[in-house]
């Protein structure tokens, strides 16, 4: 689904135009409160794992090798994050992460990710950590699932980025840092509570099954 292009011009009290970048806009309210609203997509490789493309409202195709996904976005300038899901990084798929993880990625915009939807008090994935050690920065993002009411979970787990923003290239500034940032940068949140964590898989489960 691609809703960036078809953003309206006001939401409520906010107001929303096109920034001098095409892949990003810009929310303002009245009072000079503001949002940077970053183009993305979502693709799901052949070997069943997510990887967030920031960047582009461009849809590529599901299927594709892990490797080649990574590749035609790194290609195209675009940031690549591999994020943490549940049950997704183990077993066969978990290996995959493991191997792509076991070396320095191939470029300074590619990075894995930590999610907001892990349950509180968990141990944090060993993978976060290889990879870490391998030389990858981990950022951190709400991750909201598409249920009812996820909409709220936006923002509310995420990395700090101490950089200035450009308001002519805001996206361009942000992929700057972000390229140079020698370490992953510190989180801000809270990950989601047990009973809300078992709740939103069960609801994934039947969703899953049932539609």
């Amino acid at each position: 689904m691609n809703f960036y292009d078809s953003l309206p011009e006001k939401a409520g009290e906010w107001e929303i135009t096109q920034t001098q970048e095409e892949m990003t806009k810009l929310a303002r309210t009245p009072d000079g409160s503001c949002i940077y609203i970053v183009a993305g997509r979502q693709v799901v490789t052949q070997e069943g794992l997510e990887v967030l493309l920031h960047g582009t409202s461009a849809a590529p195709p599901d299927g594709a090798p892990l490797a080649e996904v990574i590749s035609a976005a790194v290609g195209q300038g675009l940031l690549v994050v591999l994020p943490w899901g549940f049950g997704k990084w183990q077993g066969t798929r978990g290996e995959v992460v493991r191997s792509l993880i076991s070396q320095a990625p191939t470029d300074t915009g590619v990075f894995v990710a930590d999610s907001g939807v892990r349950m509180r008090g968990a141990q944090r994935p060993a993978l976060l950590a290889e990879a870490e050690a391998h030389g990858w920065r981990v950022l951190a993002g709400s991750d909201p699932l598409p249920l009812p009411n996820q909409e709220r979970a936006v923002g509310r787990y995420g990395f700090v980025a101490d950089c200035a923003i450009d308001p002519e290239r805001p996206f361009g500034s942000m992929a700057d840092w972000l390229r140079q940032v020698e370490r992953s940068p510190a989180c801000f949140g809270a990950l989601t509570t047990p009973a809300a964590f078992i709740a939103a898989q069960v609801r994934m489960q039947l969703r899953k099954r049932f539609g």
